[in-house]
């Protein structure tokens, strides 16, 4: 790289710096003007040490997995990708040094890219460290309303960062495997049969099972959100079936981690599959096509039988969420008039 293209890449990133600090600026004076300044840094400290937090959370998780592959990736068991290698420029820059430069590049710019919007999440984690109890529990599960007000938001946020960062790990740590498990003449039918890391790609879906399970418990209260019944809220089909169904779920979700987990020291090229497909296709057909089946023949064609407890519990509720502090009950003849 010459002088020249360095000037340019130190304009381009002054340039952006400038822009962003005259608009956190110019945001910060309008705050000051209506004397908010405080809000306004709460929010900026919060927005840039979640960011923080989460970034080097993903890149140590990245770092290390990358880190658990180098020797796959210096040693490759395929004789003929070392044979191409070693006749090859590619093979002299595969050493320790460079694999580790490399892997801490691709882990920073990666944990850059992928926590760019979770400086949006300072209001649920402010939230969630300044809960209070309501003092009312909801029906259904017997919870705090609080629960769902303070914490729920900020369970949903780890479920989704955690879920989402094992997966993508999973996606890189495999593309790895697979460029240096490749050689001439496999087929996809012995493809996996050969395939490298074998051991730590189990790993990591176990993990992504567990993950998943915690998905599932989490489901439960989101329940009480549901659109699919006559009002809003849960339904007779999410009380009765999608509850049940979400608690079988996580029981097979589990299993088949604590499976893979053991698998981990035993790999093999069938368990992982199988135990996607097994995930996949209980999720499918007891997580949505039984309560689908449910709901359009049981309950729909009777719904005011069915639906009437959960409806009386949206009524009950509805005033409290209006009025939290309490509420008189007055009843009005036809005429009463209204003062207008």
């Amino acid at each position: 790289m010459n002088r020249k293209t360095v000037v340019i890449f130190i304009i381009i990133a002054l340039f952006i710096l400038i822009n962003a600090i005259n608009s956190y600026y110019l945001d910060w004076l309008w705050f000051e003007s209506m004397e908010y300044g405080k809000v306004f840094t709460t929010m900026l400290f919060s927005q840039l040490g979640i960011r923080i937090l989460f970034f080097f959370i993903f890149f140590a998780f990245l770092y290390f997995n990358f880190r658990m592959a180098r020797n796959h990736f210096l040693n490759p068991s395929s004789l003929s990708l070392r044979q191409q290698l070693m006749t090859r420029q590619l093979g002299n820059l595969m050493t320790k040094r460079n694999y580790n430069l490399a892997n801490l590049g691709i882990s920073a710019l990666t944990a850059f890219l992928f926590t760019a919007v979770t400086s949006n999440y300072w209001l649920p984690v402010l939230k969630f460290l300044n809960r209070v109890p309501f003092e009312i529990k909801d029906p259904i599960l017997n919870q705090d309303i609080g629960y769902y007000v303070f914490q729920l938001p900020f369970y949903l946020i780890l479920r989704d960062f955690f879920l989402t960062s094992v997966i993508l790990t999973i996606i890189l740590i495999g593309a790895l495997y697979f460029v240096i498990s490749f050689s001439p003449g496999v087929t996809i039918m012995n493809w996996w049969q050969g395939f490298e890391g074998k051991r730590h790609l189990t790993f990591l879906v176990s993990l992504l099972f567990m993950i998943k399970a915690y998905d599932y418990r989490l489901q439960l209260y989101e329940l009480l959100f549901s659109p699919r019944g006559a009002a809003f809220g849960a339904s007779y089909t999410d009380v009765n079936i999608q509850m049940p169904v979400l608690r079988i779920l996580m029981v097979i979700s589990l299993v088949l981690a604590v499976f893979l987990l053991y698998k981990t020291f035993r790999p093999d090229t069938r368990s992982v599959p199988l135990a996607v497909m097994a995930l996949l296709i209980a999720s499918l057909a007891l997580g949505s096509a039984y309560p689908a089946l449910i709901q359009n023949f049981r309950v729909e064609p009777n719904e005011m039988v069915y639906e009437m407890p959960y409806l009386e519990h949206n009524i009950s509720f509805y005033p409290a969420g209006l009025w939290p502090g309490g509420y008189k009950k007055r009843d009005l003849s036809c005429r009463e008039t209204t003062g207008l």
